[in-house]
This record gives C-alpha cells, sequence and structure tokens, in this order.
C-alpha cells in the first residue's frame, strides 16, 4: 500500500483539480 495510496491521491488530484476547487471532498 504505498504507491496506491501516493500515486492514487496524486492521480485523483491532478485528474480532478475542479473537483476540490468546487469544494467536492474525494477520498
Amino acid at each position: 500500500m504505498t504507491w496506491s495510496w501516493r500515486q492514487g491521491k496524486n492521480l485523483t488530484y491532478l485528474t480532478i483539480p475542479r473537483w476540490e476547487a468546487e469544494g467536492i471532498q474525494i477520498g
């Protein structure tokens, strides 16, 4: 559980940077 947690979060942040801006919390 190293690449999945780190890469997973990075991918989500880079893939959906707008969701956070809108005010939506994902994982």
